[in-house]
């Protein structure tokens, strides 16, 4: 996705070779030690977040404190099951350059906590403090699964990357589209919904053709198109489920309050990572040597 002349001759061949286990290390090993470590010890209460007390500190670690024992196992479960698949995808595909996996990776573990945490902030009238719970990123690595597959279409297709946008846009309102279909409360939002993605479907119509067209002339050639096609399935009965935890049709169920303007915050961060990372790399290309088209 999105063509750069960003090179990457820095990093050492042996830390490339590696490149495997250290993710494994991070992603399955680093990170929940980490959760489990704050929830286990006093450092999870000192995570929490409180509107009359916030700090750059809480607004941050406290999407790494839980509230209870389900809270906390559910998180970690979620979190397992998403990286793994976001894991596989990229290992088995070799969607983005490494350099472009890191950074959508750091958009995801490091500016989603902040905006997830501010915009719960602003909502302070409606949920009770104190705030914590990795939910956020959670539902950032939901969108960046869904994202990664479409950000391999292009690649595979040579569509213009600056068309993406479009489709990035319809998966945010196919995900709302899906949410007012399974929770009956949101319906008075359908027909909106509806209109808004038929009019994106409209912008994208050339290039759900070219990738139509692609898939279907390449289907029986390319081992690759089942490996996504089945992927992408397995995902999206897995997010149908998660969307029906992270988005319940009442945010206050069983003396639990689920703070749903946070998964969507995440969710629709995570879907546009991959833009965030483009406009980042190309935003530096331009400061150093003016060598992006980006820049005209």
């Amino acid at each position: 996705m999105m063509e750069n002349n960003l090179k990457v001759n820095y990093i050492p061949k042996k830390i490339i070779f590696n490149k495997t286990l250290i993710e494994i290390l991070i992603f399955f090993v680093l990170v929940p030690s980490f959760l489990t470590i704050v929830y286990c010890t006093d450092l999870n209460k000192s995570f929490f977040l409180y509107p009359d007390d916030a700090t750059l500190f809480t607004i941050y670690f406290s999407n790494f404190a839980h509230a209870n024992n389900t809270h906390f196992l559910g998180n970690f479960i979620y979190y397992i099951i998403i990286i793994g698949f976001v894991f596989l995808s990229e290992n088995l595909l070799n969607i983005r350059k490494r350099i472009e996996f890191y950074l959508d990776i750091s958009v995801i573990f490091i500016l989603v906590p902040i905006i997830v945490s501010t915009i719960t902030l602003s909502k302070s009238d409606i949920l009770p403090p104190p705030y914590m719970g990795f939910s956020g990123v959670v539902s950032a690595l939901v969108g960046y699964s869904f994202s990664l597959y479409i950000v391999y279409l292009y690649k595979i297709v040579n569509l213009k990357s600056d068309r993406i946008w479009i489709i990035f846009s319809m998966l945010v309102i196919f995900n709302l589209l899906v949410i007012t279909f399974l929770r009956p409360g949101f319906n008075n939002k359908f027909f909106i919904i509806i209109t808004l993605m038929l009019s994106l479907f409209i912008f994208g119509l050339s290039d759900f053709v070219k990738i139509y067209s692609y898939a279907i002339k390449n289907i029986y050639e390319s081992k690759k198109l089942y490996v996504v096609g089945f992927l992408v399935i397995m995902l999206l009965l897995l997010d149908i489920i998660l969307w029906l935890n992270l988005f319940p049709e009442n945010i206050l169920n069983n003396k639990t309050v689920t703070n749903i303007w946070g998964h969507y915050a995440g969710y629709v961060l995570g879907v546009y990572s991959p833009a965030i990372t483009y406009f980042m790399i190309n935003f530096y290309l331009c400061l150093k040597n003016n060598a992006s088209d980006f820049c005209k």
